[in-house]
């Protein structure tokens, strides 16, 4: 259906199922000679940032305004998945087709980074211009930019040779929309699904670093789980990591599973054991170094992965100063250091942590994130040896800083890399936990 714009110039074959707010943002700006601040009417401006297309929430103080403010929101995402369109779509920067923009046209479900590919065209999703490189602007709308279908530095257009920006007569959808229909539907299962609870999605980060601070690698992972394992659907795209993330479970929630959490001194003794420091780290000792958040880093490429991540996998479950490690009393652990781990209160977990395979699963999802960021901690290592001895310090500095969260105790530093999700069972209506790791 196409939208109905009382009061502005506005034809139906300008738009339609599944275009996103960017498009038709800049198509009723363009069509009316309007600016910018006109929107502020109808849509909720955030002082210094404008509003972010994924979600242009409507306001109502103008009536024509209202009704463009509508529009723009029932085309978003936030519209399609309120649940989770923060953790599948980035409004970074403006992705688009170049062959659906050549006709003013861009879906929403482009700014899904895990949906790589157009599904009208086949063609990538790209993020700069194609003929100068620049990166595409925010997908926002504020006072410095209007949306457009050409490249912000080079004014060249976007989807080729035409510009189309004011051309009225070459705006239009392009054929077989029908294509995006099953990602549509799939969105829609993820948001009326009661059966799927992430509970901690929106502090959930992977082991790899996103650039320049970004949560890129999250996006593409949350999409990979739900489109691998827990809606599996061969209508959608793959995702297109090059490493699948790691899913633990399904554990059960038995009946039972609301007690009380407690470990016997004898279950807690045997993950003491599990965590105890390996022998062979004593000849090592020489090649680490403690910064101030109090756990060990390799200062070269010597030490073998997996005794760097036995020290980062430890940290998790003792208490961490820059002075000492500690640990927890057998109370404290289920009470403090397993919830704090994965960013929940105890009774969130909903399960007993003393059960066998939650606590193993809660072990085998720390240990498997742990052993990730060594072996990236020594990927980096590797590249210092092809530089001075002074410049290779430098950038271990600059590395140890960038990487602290991921390297000390991570509840310390507000890095949750375990996503928990319960899942029930519609044969058995029973309630199953996931720990999942990227």
């Amino acid at each position: 259906m196409s939208p109905i714009l009382p009061g502005f110039v506005w034809a139906s074959a300008w738009s339609g199922i599944g275009e996103g707010p960017y498009t038709l943002a800049a198509k009723i700006i363009y069509a009316n000679n309007l600016r910018t601040r006109y929107l502020r009417k109808g849509i909720l401006w955030r002082q210094g940032k404008g509003a972010s297309l994924l979600d242009p929430c409507p306001t109502s103080n103008d009536e024509m305004a209202s009704s463009l403010g509508n529009m723009l929101y029932q085309a978003s995402l936030a519209a399609r998945i309120p649940r989770l369109y923060k953790a599948l779509a980035t409004d970074r920067e403006f992705r688009y087709c170049a062959k659906c923009i050549s006709s003013g046209f861009q879906a929403a479900i482009a700014q899904i980074p895990g949906i790589v590919q157009c599904p009208i065209h086949g063609e990538i999703h790209r993020n700069s211009c194609i003929h100068c490189g620049a990166s595409t602007p925010p997908y926002f709308l504020n006072n410095d930019h209007l949306p457009s279908f050409s490249c912000t530095e080079c004014g060249s257009p976007l989807g080729g040779e035409l510009l189309i920006d004011r051309r009225v007569d070459a705006w239009s959808t392009p054929d077989r929309l029908d294509r995006l229909d099953p990602i549509h539907t799939w969105l829609e299962r993820i948001n009326t699904s009661k059966d799927i609870h992430w509970m901690n999605v929106s502090e959930w980060s992977t082991t790899l670093q996103s650039p320049e601070g970004t949560r890129d690698h999250t996006r593409d992972a949350v999409f990979a789980v739900l489109r691998s394992r827990l809606l599996p659907d061969k209508t959608v795209p793959e995702s297109n990591l090059d490493q699948k993330p790691e899913v633990f479970g399904p554990f059960v929630l038995t009946q039972g599973a609301k007690s009380s959490p407690d470990l016997t001194e004898a279950e807690y003794g045997t993950i003491l054991r599990r965590i105890a420091l390996p022998p062979e780290l004593q000849k090592y000792r020489e090649h680490f170094r403690t910064p101030s958040f109090g756990v060990a880093v390799p200062v070269g490429s010597l030490v073998p992965p997996h005794l760097h991540a036995h020290l980062i996998w430890r940290a998790q479950f003792q208490k961490v100063t820059s002075i000492y490690c500690e640990p927890y009393s057998r109370f404290d652990f289920c009470a403090v250091a397993v919830p704090q781990l994965l960013n929940m209160k105890v009774n969130r977990l909903e399960a007993k942590i003393s059960n066998r395979r939650i606590s193993d699963g809660i072990l085998g999802a720390t240990w498997n994130a742990s052993l990730k960021i060594a072996v990236e901690w020594h990927k980096m290592q590797i590249s210092f040896r092809e530089v001075p001895l002074p410049e290779a310090e430098r950038r271990w500095l600059i590395a140890v800083d960038r990487w602290a969260n991921r390297l000390g105790c991570w509840r310390h530093r507000n890095y949750f890399p375990i996503a928990v999700i319960k899942v029930k069972d519609r044969i058995t209506g029973q309630d199953h936990l996931y720990f999942v790791v990227a």
